[in-house]
């Protein structure tokens, strides 16, 4: 299940699907399968393949879920 759903938000993230993005974090984080930590790891790790620009803008929807949840530090 983890797997799952970190490789499906990583592809996400890759192909700038925002909408999806989103919903596939916060459907992870609502069934415990991913944590607010393994979101971060996970776009963090894509800088890499990605570049910058397209890493802050998956952040910046990941912060988005996590403010709508009450997650934010």
């Amino acid at each position: 299940q983890k797997s799952r759903k970190v490789a499906t938000i990583a592809s996400l993230i890759t192909s700038g699907n925002t909408p999806q993005i989103k919903w596939h974090i916060s459907g992870g984080l609502d069934s415990g399968v991913i944590t607010k930590e393994e979101v971060e790891e996970v776009i963090i790790q894509m800088v890499i393949y990605i570049g910058f620009p397209q890493t802050l803008n998956a952040m910046k929807v990941a912060r988005e879920v996590f403010k709508e949840k009450g997650l934010v530090d």
